[in-house]
């Protein structure tokens, strides 16, 4: 073994609840401090030994390794380095090796732990290490859910101090899946919010999130920016003891939807264990909802908040017992022509957001539709708007917010139809994404043909409905959707003018104008109540290294925990992600030494 220890997994066969880990919030200590890598460090040699017993080529480790390095590599003040070694379990060293430790793999269907040692007081990480199971099949194939690579590039997040993340497509989201070896804005903003490095693109949201007419804190909300510019998660976090919430290392000058939800008590710190949810009638828990202004206009209409700044105070955001949508919306829901105008909000601007939804029995219905519109007919100075081939933009989002169900967009115009029915897009890595975008033309000779009718018919993720032959399983899409599914098959639209750049990509031109207004007046869920009982402070014990040393490891645990082993991986098509608890004993007294500069 690498130190003479002793390491205690506290029930490992029901690690879904026992888990290590937050947003992309780093890991604590029990004495509350964050665990990082010192400040002065700005470069760690990480020392890969590719000796294994499955047949994996060194060649082949060497370079999955590599790249999942280099994922998190210049993401922060932090660079990280590859280096080849023979050995395993060396002192001092910050490695990557395959092992059959039972003490570490005992059966459970772990496949991989990442050991860090850190002082306790400080959160300072002495050494790091990742230990892949080297009874447990991967693949070298990158669209396969046991990619090895998948299951590094997690790991090296937990190497640097980050815990594990509750947005669907993340590489540090606590269940495993297709494409997670490459991370995504959400896995980047955690760690440039551990290792900031001055970059001035960069900056920061924060508020406070409270419920009932007294404006209380609520502990333990999942707080999500969704980036308007490219409709993904681009940050997460989940609010304190107080009710508030940073989201770092947004990139400025974009405009983002916050989305509040319950937690999902798994993959997450026993720290998380004291917050509650029955806040509303009848002791039903909040649920997820968009951050919107007071009053019947802002109803449905997310606000955008415009990161402009370094730093961005929201004030504060109101859980809610209900999905809000517009009333005007409700008013014209399944009828054809389309009567509900996107753009009817009283905000200037080109473009709007708003929330939809379809029922259950919507779903199972065949033909079922909603239908809107976005009238730019109005508009006659588009040189005004921006130069260049313009585009009304929409976007259809649920994926993140676990809404089960994919959208197909149809676009109705004077001039014809623009159908748009991908049942998925399965990008390079095997990750499934259901976003839908549809971009239309902006017709600047014929200025009637500028009013959008649109389309958009769901499709079921469920069966016996599973149309079209969609590949793999509902679970490929929304990987533990059982803790995270939400009751209604919601979804959000965003509409905005775009100009192409003739590169295959699109800048933002126009978009709804918002002066931004909190919650303050319109607080919902009025049975929210203080909590008084915070008692679980940090989530790591510590042993008798020195009395101020700590040692926690993130693992990757097979059908979820179960203890199936291998065998589970076939019959569930899901690894969970989870981070175990660990106490240590450490007879030897001298500190390892990191290889860092």
């Amino acid at each position: 073994m690498k130190k003479t220890i002793i390491a205690i997994l506290f029930s490992l066969s029901v690690t879904l609840f026992l888990t290590e880990a937050k947003a992309y919030v780093q890991n604590r200590t029990t004495s509350d401090s964050l665990v990082h890598w010192t400040n002065g460090i700005a470069l760690l040699d990480i020392f890969v030994n590719s000796t294994n017993t499955q047949s994996l080529s060194s060649a082949t480790v060497q370079s999955i390794a590599a790249n999942s390095i280099a994922q998190w590599d210049g993401k922060s003040k932090i660079s990280l380095r590859k280096n080849q070694t023979a050995g395993s379990g060396q002192t001092g060293l910050n490695e990557i090796y395959f092992s059959t430790d039972p003490s570490v793999f005992n059966g459970t269907g772990v496949v991989g732990v990442t050991q860090v040692y850190y002082k306790n007081n400080t959160g300072e990480i002495i050494e790091a290490d990742i230990l892949i199971n080297d009874n447990f099949t991967f693949s070298t194939a990158v669209t396969e859910v046991n990619y090895l690579g998948n299951v590094l590039t997690h790991e090296m997040g937990h190497f640097l101090g980050l815990g594990h993340s509750q947005v669907n497509g993340s590489s540090m989201f606590y269940a495993l899946s297709r494409g997670q070896n490459q991370i995504s804005s959400d896995d980047k903003a955690g760690v440039y919010s551990i290792y900031p490095n001055g970059d001035s693109t960069k900056g920061s949201l924060n508020g406070k999130v409270v419920g009932g007419r007294s404006l209380i804190s609520v502990f333990g909300v999942h707080v999500q920016a969704i980036s308007l510019k490219t409709g993904q998660v681009a940050g997460s976090n989940i609010s304190d003891y107080d009710g508030t919430f940073v989201i770092d290392g947004l990139d400025k000058n974009d405009k983002y939807y916050l989305y509040t939800s319950p937690i999902a008590l798994v993959g997450l710190p026993n720290k998380y264990s004291n917050a509650h949810y029955d806040f509303c009638d009848n002791s039903k828990k909040y649920r997820g909802s968009f951050f919107q202004k007071c009053g019947s206009a802002g109803e449905g209409f997310p606000q955008s908040v415009s990161l402009n700044s370094s730093s961005v105070n929201v004030g504060n955001v109101t859980i809610r017992c209900g999905l809000d949508v517009p009333v005007e919306y409700m008013q014209n829901k399944n009828i054809t022509p389309a009567g509900f105008d996107i753009q009817s909000s009283v905000m200037s601007g080109l473009g709007n957001a708003f929330v939809g939804f379809f029922s259950a029995q919507e779903m199972s219905q065949s033909g079922s539709a909603d239908y809107f519109r976005m009238d730019l007919s109005g508009v006659s100075d588009w040189d005004a708007v921006g130069t260049g081939s313009l585009y009304a933009e929409f976007r259809i989002l649920n994926q993140s917010f676990y809404s089960p169900f994919k959208a197909n967009i149809s676009v109705k115009r004077d001039s014809g139809t623009t159908n748009v029915t991908p049942k998925y897009i399965q990008e390079s890595d095997g990750w499934l994404n259901l976003e839908t975008v549809v971009r239309v033309p902006i017709n600047r000779s014929l200025l009637s043909d500028n009013n959008f009718e649109i389309t958009v018919t769901p499709e079921s993720m469920e069966f016996p409905y599973f149309p079209n032959g969609l590949p793999y399983t509902k679970t490929d899409y929304f990987p533990s959707s059982g803790y995270f599914e939400d009751s209604l098959y919601f979804y959000l639209v965003s509409a905005s003018i775009v100009r192409d750049n003739g590169n295959s990509t699109f800048s933002l031109v126009s978009s709804k104008e918002q002066v931004l207004t909190d919650n303050t007046q319109c607080t919902d869920a009025n049975n929210t109540y203080a909590l008084t009982d915070f008692t679980t402070k940090g989530t790591t014990s510590s042993g008798a290294r020195k009395k101020d040393d700590g040692i926690a490891c993130g693992t990757v645990d097979l059908n979820g925990g179960s203890g199936n082993g291998p065998g589970g991986f076939f019959i569930g098509l899901i690894l969970s992600l989870i981070l175990c608890h660990l106490t240590s004993s450490i007879i030897k007294q001298n500190k390892p030494k990191h290889i860092a500069r």
